[in-house]
């Protein structure tokens, strides 16, 4: 039986943890008797290829490990092959389906330990120093 999702949003910030320089989302679903999570990314072009992508998704994929979420799920455009390369440096993704030029792909996700729950937390330090919006 499928569960409501939970959705939320995270910064992405440049390897000095100063500037946010994209966006990430998520969703949080339990289909089945499968914890999953759903990320997507955007980075600022001046700061693709840099590393910035892979330290978010690590984050990411933390922050799951860290709600008891067992798979990440990424969609993306087979023509982006900087999304594919990504994957492949996070993990052995599984290819689950494509259609109309659009991947699918799982990367089953490690336990919770101290390295998860800490890096987590340095992210979440990070973006506390940004002033609430009023």
């Amino acid at each position: 039986m499928e569960q409501k999702a939970q959705e939320g949003h995270f910064g992405v910030f440049d390897p000095t943890g100063k500037t946010m320089v994209g966006l990430g989302v998520y969703t949080y679903l339990v289909d089945g008797d499968v914890p999953a999570v759903d990320v997507g990314l955007s980075v600022l072009p001046a700061y693709r290829k840099k590393g910035v992508a892979k330290g978010a998704m690590q984050w990411a994929m933390c922050r799951a490990r860290n709600r008891g979420m067992v798979r990440l799920s990424v969609e993306y455009k087979t023509v982006n092959t900087a999304v594919r390369d990504l994957l492949l440096s996070l993990g052995q993704p599984v290819a689950k389906d494509t259609l109309d030029g659009t991947q699918l792909a799982e990367i089953t996700l490690p336990v919770a330990d101290g390295q998860s729950h800490l890096l987590e937390a340095t992210h979440l330090h990070l973006s506390s120093a940004w002033p609430a919006h009023t």
